[in-house]
């Protein structure tokens, strides 16, 4: 059993309010119940990891081998940051169901062509993000 997800732009960043395509592929030994492409954003680094995921696609009818082409629209933000202690990362996941196996592939979404980083370096690590 296995599942892939690849984005179909040769690139890294995209922009607030861009559509991301995306091929998910998978391999099973039985029919799963269904395969989903998925959009959302994670934050990593220290404290409460918080995610939230912006757009789903569900796969009809999946058979035991199959490929999709999905598109998902980003929303305005937040857009991905890159801070000593906190970071903000997009991704486009792909899930098989019931087995939950998953394929995740980033990107970055940024005005800017890459993520935002704090504005002020700090000496104290705790408080680098803090002080934007």
């Amino acid at each position: 059993m296995s599942v892939e997800v690849r984005l179909l732009e040769e690139r890294d960043c995209w922009s607030p309010g861009e559509t991301v395509r995306a091929e998910v592929r998978w391999r099973t030994d039985e029919p799963p119940e269904g395969v989903e492409a998925r959009l959302l954003w994670e934050t990593r680094g220290r404290g409460d990891r918080e995610e939230g995921v912006v757009a789903t696609v569900a796969v009809p009818a999946p058979g035991v081998l199959g490929e999709e082409v999905v598109e998902l629209h980003l929303p305005r933000g937040p857009w991905s940051y890159q801070g000593r202690v906190l970071q903000i990362v997009w991704l486009v996941e792909a899930v098989l169901w019931p087995s939950g196996e998953q394929a995740r592939a980033e990107l970055v979404v940024s005005p800017t062509g890459r993520p935002l980083e704090p504005l002020i370096e700090a000496d104290d690590e705790d408080t680098a993000d803090a002080k934007l």
